[in-house]
């Protein structure tokens, strides 16, 4: 047999099992048989949690390879069992290219799961790590694809309220997938200020593309790297402009247009200025790292 690929979940290194294609699966249903981990081929350990572990394994109905969260239910708090139980219910009519689908969450059971595709690519932290800070293009354009995806999230009525360097993905081609959406934050119906929390988290990604390094907080993060229009984009998400009424990803996409010229937003026509726009459709990635 080939060896398995080695892919970056969420910083963490993980055995890809399959090449195949996945098609469209209805996501936050129960399934009628309750799942066990045993159920599933090619379980394989993955890393350890605070309140479980992460395995990866072949799905015994979709035949697909999977990233399985088992945690344990005596470890996990009231307060995270409420929004995962809120986000099974909420999650299914969510479908963007750009955020690593979850499949199944499982909360009956104990372990409770939380069973997600599993994603071929490199967490921006393992990028930068191995990389350092990205070409003004490619940075440009990560964090445009990020503010579609997240924009989908918001537009679902949902906050990911955990957005960092691990959680997001990028694949060799430059693809961008937000990963853990249900795991760290929930808020329905959405609020502007729970949108502001990953407006700012956004706003830090920005940051880290650009320069390499995580900013400081609470003031201006002037950095000679960073081109004066783009650190605007930057302080506008994270708030040091002081801004008077929150701003979404639609803003934010509109400013990185006009700081960044209209080859940040696609093609250039009013359409691209959309940040649910189907990634699909987008011209590939500049070239780069």
């Amino acid at each position: 047999a080939t060896a398995a690929r080695l892919i970056d979940h969420a910083g963490i290194r993980l055995p890809d099992h399959s090449a195949r294609p996945q098609p469209a699966v209805e996501v936050g249903v129960q399934p009628d048989r309750r799942l066990s981990l045993a159920d599933f081929e090619r379980l394989t350990e993955i890393s350890t949690l605070t309140a479980g572990t992460i395995y990866s394994g072949i799905h015994p109905g979709l035949g697909l390879p999977t990233a399985i969260y088992a945690f344990d239910r005596n470890r996990t708090g009231r307060a995270a069992l409420e929004r995962l139980v809120a986000t099974r219910e909420t999650i299914g009519g969510l479908a963007h290219p750009g955020i690593v689908q979850p499949f199944e969450i499982q909360t009956e059971t104990d372990p409770i799961l939380v069973v997600t595709e599993l994603v071929e690519g490199r967490s921006l932290h393992r990028v930068l790590a191995e990389e350092g800070a990205l070409p003004e293009p490619a940075a440009v354009d990560r964090f445009r694809q990020l503010l579609s995806a997240v924009g989908a999230i918001h537009a679902a009525g949902l906050v990911h309220g955990g957005l960092t360097l691990g959680s997001v993905l990028v694949s060799a081609a430059g693809r961008v997938r937000v990963a853990g959406l249900g795991l760290c934050g929930l808020a329905f119906p959405l609020t502007a200020e729970d949108v502001a929390v990953d407006v700012a988290a956004l706003g830090r990604l920005f940051h880290d593309l650009l320069a390499g390094r995580e900013p400081a907080f609470g003031r201006s993060h002037d950095s000679a790297a960073i081109p004066t229009a783009l650190m605007a984009v930057i302080n506008l998400a994270t708030g040091v402009d002081e801004r008077l009424e929150p701003i979404g990803c639609d803003d934010l996409y509109r400013a990185l247009a006009q700081a960044a010229g209209p080859e940040a937003s696609g093609d250039g026509d009013e359409a691209s200025l959309n940040p649910l726009v189907d990634l699909n459709r987008l011209p590939d990635p500049p070239a780069g790292r």
